[in-house]
């Protein structure tokens, strides 16, 4: 159980970098 909850706070950690380099990236092809 221990060994999950890092995982996942690692897996958000991933999602809001690649959601701000999506971001980044349209705002550059604008």
């Amino acid at each position: 159980m221990m060994n999950v909850i890092p995982l996942h706070s690692c897996n958000e950690k991933k999602q809001k970098f690649f959601k701000s380099i999506k971001n980044e990236t349209n705002l550059s092809n604008k």
